[in-house]
This record gives C-alpha cells, structure tokens and sequence, in this order.
C-alpha cells in the first residue's frame, strides 16, 4: 500500500520541476514504463477534458506512477479486467447530480486498495472544484482509480 508520505513526496518532486525539458522527460518516462496506461488516460481524457482538466489528469497521473515507483508494465488483459470491474462507476458518474457524484465517490473510495492516493486526489479535485466541471470531476477521479487499480497488482 502507498502512503500519503510518498504521494505527497512523489506531487512535491514533481512540483518543483522548474525545467519544460524536464517535464517532457517526466511525461516521456511516463510513456516508455506504463505505455498502455499513458495512452489510456491520454485518449479516455481527450474527448471529455478540457485542456485544464486534461493538464490535471496528467499532473495527477504522473503523481500515481511516481508514488508506484517501479512497478512492471501493465498489460491490455489487466487493464481491460480492471475497466470492465469499474464501469459501472462509469456509468454512475456520467450525468450525476452534485450530490449523486459524492455518494458515488465515497463508494469508490471505500472498495479501492490504496486510500492514501485516492484521498489525495480527492483532495486536489476538491481544491481546483472552482474550474473542473463537476462531471468530469467523477471522470478524471474514474480515470486515476483504474491507474491505481492496474499499478496496484
């Protein structure tokens, strides 16, 4: 299980980054070591996201892989089992009301193997809640529990 030390350390490193070149080479390791879960967030986000959104669901996915640290590379069995046991919260956040996303939300959270990253991006939607469209908020936090699903076996 990852803590909120190492997420938290993980989000730090990654904030501090001051260099284009090194993010890009953050952005491109990301790609190279989870190429199908780099793809997956990058194309799931693209049709629904806004650029914003899509700037956070990266920052928050590089957090995730970061906090990991080596993990080995998830294959397209894993990821399609772990969607397929998630779609229903798929479904359930799609159009749902303000108060419909929470109780989705806190059911999420109380099935998924790692608390720690789930709360702290729970956390960071809450805080950007001004400018994240309420239903993509659902989405992006659907997005990221995949990731953490596929990582985490």
């Amino acid at each position: 299980m990852i803590s909120a030390e190492a997420i938290e350390n993980a989000a730090e490193w990654i904030s501090n980054l001051e260099d284009d070149d090194e993010i890009e080479k953050l952005i491109d390791d990301f790609g190279e070591s989870q190429p199908l879960l780099f793809t997956y967030l990058m194309m799931m986000g693209e049709d629904d996201l806004n650029e914003e959104e899509n700037e956070l669901l990266l920052f928050l996915g590089l957090v995730i892989w970061k906090a990991f640290g080596t993990t080995k590379t998830v294959e397209n069995n894993i990821l399609d089992e772990v969607k397929a046991k998630n779609e229903r919260y798929l479904e359930s956040l799609h159009d749902a009301s303000s108060s419909e996303l929470e109780t989705v939300l806190e059911e999420m959270e109380e099935v998924t193997s790692q608390p720690a990253i789930f709360a702290y991006i729970s956390e960071n939607l809450e805080e950007e809640s001004d400018w994240i469209r309420p239903a993509n908020r659902g989405i992006i936090l659907f997005l990221l529990s995949v990731m953490i699903d596929c990582l985490s076996r």
